[in-house]
């Protein structure tokens, strides 16, 4: 399984061989990804069982072949789609003959169909196979309520080792997924902060404190990580050598409101 993840766009997409003993940990990822993103409980619960029905429908009527799964958040909805290798597209076979509760065909697209509220559709793609896709209503969408930032400076650059070891003092490469930096000690999470402006106003105090070198001016810093922000970015990772030839790693890190994937560390900055 290879996946992709967006923050800054709330974006995701997953590549994966699904198979019946695979489909309950695509759908912890999701969730965890979701509730990253800080949807509302009931969405999460909504989405995992679209994401699970179209998935199961992969392995059922497609086989073990490689399929994408990509979710989205824009305009107060969660978009869902499911690519796979057959041109043969989704219906529901609404039972006739049959009662509803003998009918067991086409049943999880009943599912979806309710769950999505009928948005939700089968298209075959340009290059072979199709994309089965629902949408999801969020209510109101909500914005990151606080910012986290995490700093370090040391002498060299961590090894691998060391990146990996929750228990070393030297963080993890400033790229690495947010939950790697959660599990460093409480010296490297230096506070959380309100808005953007707080954030900038951060980085420009570590920037005097820990001034960078001449080929790194702190204003081409500070235009870039404001750039990004109002940009809505949500993990903003930044790294530059020192005058006196040590090495600053920080990040900044957007914490929705209702994450529960996610538990903010650090004290309150005053």
């Amino acid at each position: 399984m290879t996946l992709s993840v967006h923050d800054m766009k709330l974006e995701m997409s997953l590549a994966l061989v699904p198979s019946p003993t695979k489909l309950p940990q695509v759908r912890s990822f999701v969730r965890l990804q979701l509730r990253w993103w800080g949807l509302e409980e009931g969405v999460v619960d909504d989405a995992l069982v679209v994401v699970g029905e179209l998935l199961a429908n992969v392995v059922k009527h497609v086989g073990e072949g490689e399929c994408g799964l990509a979710l989205r958040v824009g305009d107060g909805v969660l978009h869902v789609r499911v690519r796979d290798g057959s041109s043969v597209l989704s219906a529901v076979k609404w039972p006739s003959a049959y009662g509803v509760r003998e009918c067991e065909e086409g049943r999880g697209l009943l599912i979806v169909d309710r769950l999505t509220g009928g948005a939700w559709g089968a298209e075959r793609s340009p290059g072979g196979g199709k994309v089965v896709f629902g949408r999801l209503s969020l209510g109101v969408e909500r914005d990151a309520s606080h910012w986290h930032a995490f700093y370090w400076a040391g002498s060299g650059l961590p090894t691998r080792g060391e990146e990996t070891d929750p228990d070393s003092s030297k963080p993890p490469a400033v790229n690495d997924a947010s939950a790697a930096w959660v599990r460093k000690p409480a010296s490297l999470h230096a506070g959380q902060l309100a808005d953007i402006a707080a954030c900038v106003a951060w980085l420009e105090a570590r920037l005097a404190d820990d001034r960078p070198v001449a080929r790194i001016p702190a204003r081409s810093l500070v235009g870039y990580a404001q750039g990004e922000l109002d940009h809505g970015l949500r993990k903003l990772p930044l790294q530059w050598s020192t005058l006196d030839g040590r090495i600053v790693r920080l990040m900044l890190l957007a914490c929705p409101s209702r994450s529960r994937a996610f538990r903010c560390p650090g004290p309150v900055a005053s």
